[in-house]
């Protein structure tokens, strides 16, 4: 009788470390599985960003209060980064703000990520993707005026609305 526990114990050891070892590897299998996806991920999130640009100001609430501070003339393109319509947009919108900073020093060109600043796009009522605001101030203490834009989002045509 001893001679058999001593057997179905050994039997046992040998199965348990054995599954031990599986599971181990089952584990390690499935670490590297998702820290594969987790990269993927990653990969798949940066393609999908809208392209920036040198001339254009990310807006968060402190650079858009500045922003409205220190010029008379604002342009904000309100987007998603989940948008494709914005993604389409985004060369275009980077090619104007060149020109236009080269054009109109004293207008301010910048951008306005939705998801981030949800607040801004409440205020702004936009309800559609892109969306394309102008905002001028008429003369210093005055109310400023807040345009959306109808031109077509060309380089060409932005630069004839905001001139």
């Amino acid at each position: 009788m001893k001679l058999s526990h001593f057997i179905s114990t050994a039997a046992l050891a040998v199965f348990f470390g054995t599954a031990g070892t599986l599971a181990s590897r089952a584990v390690d299998t499935v670490v590297t599985r998702y820290s594969d996806e987790l990269e993927a991920e990653s990969a798949a999130e940066s393609k999908r960003l809208v392209p920036k640009s040198d001339h254009v100001v990310e807006l968060d609430k402190h650079k858009y209060l500045e922003l409205l501070k220190s010029h008379d003339e604002v342009f904000i393109e309100f987007y998603a980064n989940w948008c494709a319509a914005c993604h389409g947009l985004a060369p275009e919108f980077n090619a104007f703000a060149e020109s236009a900073r080269k054009k109109y020093p004293n207008v301010a060109i910048a951008r306005a990520d939705i998801s981030k600043i949800e607040y801004l796009s409440s205020s702004y009522l936009v309800n559609m993707l892109p969306e394309l605001v102008f905002i001028r101030r008429p003369a210093p203490g005055v109310t400023p005026e807040v345009r959306f834009v109808t031109a077509n989002f060309t380089d060409g045509e932005l630069l004839d609305y905001i001139g």
